[in-house]
């Protein structure tokens, strides 16, 4: 008699779960069920699910994150809409959906809020983009060297984490991508082999991480995973429910510090230690080139670091159309002239 090596699997499971102890989390879990269209509340310690009610539409791809306030916001693909995302919030006892704003269709979502708490970032495969909510686009922030379509706020709000998988291996690692204009990630370590990935991670507000792996058809598990290591632990099966979207409850927001205002007001131009660029500062979004150039300044290890975070900024720039070639070459060359960072 042959057995299915992914029962075989959770069969194992179950019998270790006596010896598991999971961190206990005081707040629900909430989802966005991809299958059923519906809004799930997860227990963290059982997986117990509870449907809470209908979104009322053909729900794909779905990341979601809470506001400082309480509100769910969830962006998520409209299966029967091509070429078409939303922005809508949820009311968190009947599931009725609002709409804020619709975006272009996305082929992954991976959602949060930012340290600020406003901003709205959202992971695409190798992209990280943040949410211009008022004319629906998605404003390229930083290029990532893997691909993944989650992401998490760490709660010392200085960084996102995200998991994803090595070219060429099996199973999932936990990377770690700082919040700012340069987005250095990080590998921590090695999750899990021989799952597959379904939820977007969670974070509580003790720094443990959660997700949903399936270790097979019908066979989706609840885990925790480690944030100063990677190391997963399967705490519950989740009834066969596969929601993509995966957050905390609105009592366990991660509450970031105020993060100080820009610097005085944007100048006519930029200018890099004296070298007038010529190049305007208030950009065509409203951004504020010389605040860009500042911040590299104040967060420079060295003059190259220095250089090389402008270079960053002015590419991205550049590939989003608010800069031109020749006033890319500009800045790079005031910033490579200075002396910001030097001994």
């Amino acid at each position: 008699m042959k057995t299915n090596k992914a029962i075989g699997l959770a069969s194992t499971l179950c019998l270790c779960l006596a010896l598991i102890s999971p961190t206990v989390a005081a707040q629900d879990l909430y989802g966005i069920d991809r299958g059923g269209d519906q809004l799930l509340k997860i227990d963290p310690v059982t997986g117990n699910v509870v449907e809470v009610g209908y979104l009322g539409f053909n729900v794909g791809e779905s990341g979601a994150a809470f506001s400082g306030d309480g509100t769910l916001y969830v962006f998520s693909v409209h299966e029967s809409l091509p070429d078409t995302s939303y922005l809508y919030t949820v009311d968190l006892d009947t599931a009725k959906p609002r709409w804020i704003q619709s975006f272009r269709r996305v082929v992954g979502v991976g959602l949060s809020f930012g340290p600020d708490g406003e901003t709205l970032f959202l992971r695409e495969g190798d992209m990280l983009y943040t949410l211009d909510v008022k004319k629906g686009r998605l404003k390229r922030f930083a290029s990532l060297p893997d691909g993944a379509f989650n992401l998490a706020l760490s709660t010392d709000c200085e960084s996102f984490y995200s998991r994803s998988i090595k070219p060429g291996q099996r199973g999932q690692y936990l990377t770690r991508i700082e919040a700012n204009r340069k987005a250095t990630v990080t590998e921590i370590g090695f999750i899990a082999g021989r799952v597959v990935g379904i939820s977007n991670l969670a974070s509580a507000p003790d720094g443990t991480l959660y997700s949903i792996f399936g270790i097979g058809p019908g066979h989706p598990w609840l885990w925790e995973i480690d944030p100063d290591t990677g190391a997963g632990t399967p705490i519950a099966p989740t009834d066969g429910y596969r929601p993509n979207a995966l957050v905390f409850g609105p009592d366990e927001v991660v509450s970031c510090p105020p993060v100080p205002p820009q610097p005085g007001p944007c100048p006519d131009t930029v200018v890099i230690d004296g070298c007038d660029t010529g190049v305007f500062a208030l950009l065509a979004d409203g951004t504020c080139l010389q605040h860009v150039v500042d911040y590299c300044a104040a967060g420079a290890k060295n003059h190259g670091d220095y250089v090389s975070c402008v270079a960053r900024a002015t590419a991205e720039l550049m590939q989003e159309g608010l800069l031109t070639g020749r006033e890319k070459g500009l800045i790079d060359s005031c910033a490579g002239q200075s002396s910001i960072g030097k001994p």
